[in-house]
This record gives structure tokens, C-alpha cells and sequence, in this order.
């Protein structure tokens, strides 16, 4: 096989604000290299689609695809791909952009920790449909791609899920995301900017594999509280809010202070409204023990926070091992690296 196409979509870490990307809120997130989701397409005959951990399934078109989709649902073990070729297939046909006759093969493999919060499906998500925009030249904006990949959980996979996961990864590197209901009514998608990370402190991420558990499980009912404009839930969600344009004005004047207070806020306020497990506050109470903040990166499961100097770091390695934690200094993507078709 020749003229191969590789794409690559990284693991997001959320700072602040989440998880109210889901509720109208703000967050401030960044994509890191230390991980990675990976396809490779080749120009077929066929349509054919194989995961790392997966035997290749086959299909005469993209209309085959879809018309066996309908039928039969997902298969299982390559589900995540196969919804995202069918999404964007699904997403062509609105733009009217049918020129998508040339099949491929594209193999996706990750190695994103599973289920920790620091979005590997997403990530897949992501790297596939920069595959198949190069592959038939159909170029998607990156707010719309953010909203294209969400949808292919949400509506496709029926899984719970949010904006800034897929934003971070479209945009890479260090993002502000507003998604202020006025935005979705005027545009359709919220407001979306890449920061310098080279303003960002020190910071770690650490996580324990045994405690994995995904959005679905993790949101519980705070989606129907927000429906129901339960006023805790509500009152969260603008804390969120304050609390960004806090770690904002401290990462501006460079305030490191600043930006762990917001941090440790930002938990201490999800854990008055959600149930959190002992394992995941247990790496919570830790962090902080060692000098560093702490909160969550995601859904749960991987923790990020602020370390001031070497010797804190020592310390959370020295703790974190004796409880089988794992931890890194993520290593951030330039934003200067994003991907177009």
C-alpha cells in the first residue's frame, strides 16, 4: 500500500471551568503529546476498518456502510470508528459534498490510558475524521468538526458527552472555550481561542488506572438537574464560571497563586454537587498534602494540578508509587501543529 494518510488526535486536559462545557459555561483546556490516537488511510477498493485491537470489517461503500449501520447497528469492537465514517458520510451528504466514491483502509490505534478522564475516544474521533477530510478533500472549519465529533457519541453512540473534549483536540494546544448559550444561538458553536501556553506554570497529571470510569458514569443526574434548573447546580455552574476568568487573570499577570486557588476551587465545588469516589479523592488529598493543587482533569479518574518547584514533584512521585498513581509532566502540542485536511 502506498500514499498513506496519518493523522494523529491527542488526550485533552481540562485546567479550569469543567465540567460546565456541557451547560453553557467556560473552561480552559490543553491537548498533550505524551499520548496519542493514530490512523492510517490507504486508498481501496473496499471500505475497510481495523482497530489495534480489532479484526478488519469490510464494506463495498460508504452507502453499504450505512445502509448495514441502519440495519444492524455498530459492531462492537470497531464501533467508534465505524460511527465517525458514518457521521462524516452523514455530514457530506447535508454539505451536499458526494464525491466520496474512492474507498480506503484506515487502521486506528491509541494508546490514551482508557477510561481516566483525559479523553481518548474523543481523540480517535478526531484523528479519523482529519483522515477522511484529507482523504476525499473536504475541508470541515474547526468549530464544526469539534460539533461533528461530539455528535458521533452523542447521536450515533448514545454516550453522554461534551464540546470541550473535541474543541481542544480540533484546535490543539492551549484553548479558552465560551460557550455561552448566545453563541449557539448566533453561530451554532461557542466561542473558541488558543492561549500561549508558554504561560503556564508547572504542572503534572496523574491518575490510577483501577479507578477508571467514563463520563456516563461519572455525570450521573447532573444533566437532569440542569434541565430542571435545579438552583445548586445552577449556582455551580457560574462558580465555574468565575473561577475561569480567575485562572485567566492569573495566567495574564502570571500569578501562580492565583491559578491553584481557582484550581482547588474548581473541585472543591464539584465535590459538593457530584459523588465522587474514595480512590479518586484520595489522589485529591494527596496532591494537596505534597504543596501542589490539585483537581480534575476530565471526567474523573486523572487528576492535573499546579506544582511550584522540583521538590514537590519528587514528593508526589515518592507518594503517588506507593499507591500505584502514575504521574507525568505533560508535554503540551502547539496549536501551530494542527492538523487541516
Amino acid at each position: 500500500m502506498d500514499s498513506a494518510i496519518e493523522t494523529i488526535g491527542y488526550p485533552r486536559a481540562a485546567l479550569i471551568g469543567n465540567p460546565s462545557d456541557g451547560f453553557y459555561g467556560e473552561t480552559v483546556a490543553f491537548t498533550f503529546s505524551d499520548f496519542s490516537a493514530r490512523v492510517k488511510l490507504f486508498p481501496s477498493e473496499q471500505i475497510v476498518l481495523q482497530t489495534h485491537t480489532a479484526d478488519a470489517i469490510e464494506f463495498s461503500s460508504l452507502d453499504h456502510l450505512v445502509a448495514e449501520t441502519q440495519a444492524h447497528g455498530y459492531s462492537p469492537s470497531i464501533a467508534l470508528v465505524q460511527a465517525t465514517v458514518k457521521k462524516f458520510r452523514d455530514h457530506c451528504s447535508q454539505m451536499q459534498s458526494m464525491n466520496l466514491y474512492q474507498g480506503f483502509y484506515l487502521q486506528a490505534e491509541s494508546d490514551i490510558p482508557y477510561q481516566v478522564g483525559i479523553a481518548g475516544s474523543s481523540a480517535i474521533i478526531v484523528a479519523v475524521l482529519r483522515a477522511l477530510m484529507r482523504h476525499y478533500k473536504v475541508p470541515i472549519e474547526k468549530p464544526v468538526l469539534a460539533s461533528l465529533a461530539l455528535s458521533v457519541e452523542t447521536e450515533e453512540l448514545c454516550i453522554p458527552g461534551g464540546l470541550q473534549d473535541r474543541v481542544a483536540q480540533v484546535y490543539q494546544g492551549l484553548v479558552h472555550m465560551d460557550f455561552n448559550k448566545s453563541y449557539f444561538h448566533q453561530q451554532g458553536y461557542g466561542q473558541y481561542k488558543n492561549l500561549n501556553p508558554d504561560t503556564l506554570p508547572s504542572l503534572y497529571i496523574a491518575w490510577r488506572l483501577s479507578s477508571a470510569e467514563g463520563s456516563e458514569v461519572f455525570h450521573n443526574n447532573i444533566r437532569e438537574r440542569f434541565d430542571n434548573n435545579d438552583k445548586e447546580v445552577l449556582l455551580a455552574i457560574e462558580h465555574w464560571k468565575k473561577l475561569t476568568q480567575e485562572f485567566l487573570e492569573g495566567l495574564n499577570s502570571q500569578d501562580v497563586n492565583a491559578m491553584q486557588r481557582a484550581m482547588d476551587a474548581n473541585f472543591d465545588q464539584r465535590a459538593q454537587i457530584y459523588q465522587i469516589s474514595s480512590d479518586n479523592l484520595e489522589m485529591i488529598r494527596i496532591a494537596r498534602e505534597c504543596g501542589a493543587s490539585a483537581k480534575f482533569a476530565g471526567s474523573g479518574g486523572a487528576i492535573i494540578g499546579i506544582y511550584d518547584h522540583a521538590e514537590i514533584y519528587n514528593t508526589l512521585q515518592q507518594r503517588f508509587a506507593d499507591k500505584n498513581i502514575q504521574i507525568l509532566k505533560p508535554k503540551l502540542v502547539s496549536h501551530s501543529d494542527n492538523e487541516s485536511y
